[in-house]
C-alpha cells in the first residue's frame, strides 16, 4: 500500500474509533445515577475497550504508513540501513506503550 492517502484514511478511521470510545464512555458515565467505579484499565467498560483499541490502531497504522513510505523512498541494497529508522520507531512506540501500561496499572 504505497499510496499515502490509504494510510491517512486508515489513521483517520483509527482516530474515529478512539473518539468513538471516548464518546461511548462519556455516554455511560452521563447515564449512571450514582458514583461509577472508574479505572483506566477497567475493560468491563466497552468505551474503554474501544478507546484503547483505537489508540493501538492509530499508533500501528501511523507507524506502518511511515515505514511503507520510508522503505519505498530509500531503495538501498543494505537491509540494515534501510530498516534502521522504522525499527527504531517501532522500539520507541513499544517502549512508550509498555511504560504507559505500567504507569496505568499502578493507578
Amino acid at each position: 500500500m504505497n499510496q499515502p492517502w490509504k494510510w491517512f484514511l486508515a489513521v483517520l478511521f483509527s482516530v474515529m474509533a478512539t473518539l468513538g470510545g471516548l464518546f461511548w464512555d462519556a455516554l455511560i458515565h452521563s447515564l449512571a445515577h450514582g458514583h461509577v467505579e472508574e479505572s483506566l484499565l477497567n475493560f468491563s467498560n466497552p468505551g474503554h475497550m474501544l478507546f484503547g483499541l483505537g489508540l493501538v490502531l492509530t499508533a500501528l497504522t501511523a507507524w506502518s504508513g511511515f515505514a511503507d513510505s520510508w522503505l519505498s523512498e530509500h531503495p538501498t541494497s543494505i537491509l540494515r540501513r534501510r530498516t534502521a529508522i522504522p525499527v527504531l520507531l517501532w522500539v520507541v512506540i513499544g517502549l512508550a506503550g509498555a511504560v504507559t501500561l505500567v504507569a496505568l496499572s499502578r493507578t
